[in-house]
């Protein structure tokens, strides 16, 4: 932006990163807190680009200050410079597929639908009526504010997962499946671990440039 006599205000804070909900709620302070909703993300007051920079930013033009603007703006090029000019790899999707695969899957195992009955009679025994731990955040998830009844269910789930070490199981069948597939490839995975090795190192190479300053 600075190469445009523009200023752009980024970001340095992250919001808060929810804890990882593939086997549902797992953390006891967000259960508390929000219920099956995420946390709330600050406002870190932000001010919001110039028409101009924003054009710029985004690519919505093809040149400003005499100067070409590349194709989807300083953030296309961004990204160019993390990504590189490699088209993606069919092999994401295959990546993409194992994972939704493999918990579809282990949803049928015995071990994990042995566990999930453990945690239904553990929710029942706390008055919370539920067949599986994928079931309570449908109930409240649409509902606009956070109430009493959710936090308590969310809770209660909470503690029989950790009662009945659901995650723990429900993960390591999981990734058994993973695996057997994951076999299957052989070595044609690989240059997606490559990739992303690249990509990292891409970006630490940007991150320790010197910045320059603002205008």
């Amino acid at each position: 932006m600075s190469r445009y006599g523009l200023r752009y205000d980024a970001n340095d804070k992250l919001p808060p990163i929810a804890s990882d909900r593939r086997y549902g709620l797992v953390d006891e302070t967000e259960a508390i807190n929000y219920g099956y909703h995420l946390p709330k993300v600050p406002d870190f007051d932000l001010k919001k680009p110039s028409r101009q920079a924003g054009r710029v930013l985004v690519g919505e033009t093809a040149e400003y200050n005499g100067k070409t603007v590349p194709p989807g703006g300083c953030v296309g090029e961004a990204s160019k410079a993390v990504r590189g000019d490699e088209p993606d790899s069919p092999m994401v999707e295959a990546a993409q597929r194992v994972s939704v695969n493999s918990f579809e899957e282990s949803r049928t195992e015995p071990q994990v639908l042995g566990v999930i009955d453990r945690w239904s009679r553990c929710m029942n025994g706390l008055e919370f009526s539920y067949a599986s731990p994928l079931d309570p955040p449908g109930v409240f998830i649409d509902n606009s504010t956070v109430t009493q009844l959710e936090k308590s269910t969310a809770t209660a789930d909470v503690k029989c997962k950790k009662e009945t070490d659901l995650v723990d199981i429900w993960l390591r069948v999981e990734t058994r499946i993973q695996q057997a597939k994951l076999a299957s490839f052989g070595d044609s995975l690989s240059v997606l671990v490559k990739r992303h090795e690249k990509q990292v190192a891409n970006a630490r190479a940007i991150l320790a440039r010197p910045t320059a300053p603002s205008k």
